[in-house]
């Protein structure tokens, strides 16, 4: 199975960019999965590019790491045993 994925961090070119949000969605579009984070970054990691362009598109429904974890896990048991990624920049991945 081919899945895309889509990450949003709080800026390019930080040293130690925050995962803020993960988009995945299969190549036949039936399964996708999306979880937004409420644990791994503050309003003031965010470059203003993010502060202006993310974060007003976010949906309010952030989960802690740890669930967002388990609900990927529970995600991907459901696939199939084999999986690729492609993503559109190595910060993705």
């Amino acid at each position: 199975m081919l899945v895309f994925l889509d990450t949003e961090y709080t800026g390019l070119g930080q040293l130690s960019p925050k995962l803020i949000s993960l988009g995945i969605v299969t190549e036949d579009g039936q399964r996708e999965f999306y979880v937004e984070l409420e644990d791994t970054w503050k309003l003031e990691d965010c470059s203003d590019f993010v502060r202006r362009k993310v974060l007003p598109l976010l949906g309010g429904a952030a989960v802690s790491l740890l669930q967002a974890r388990e609900r990927l896990l529970d995600w991907f048991s459901a696939s199939p045993r084999t999986v690729r990624a492609a993503c559109d920049s190595m910060t993705d991945f």
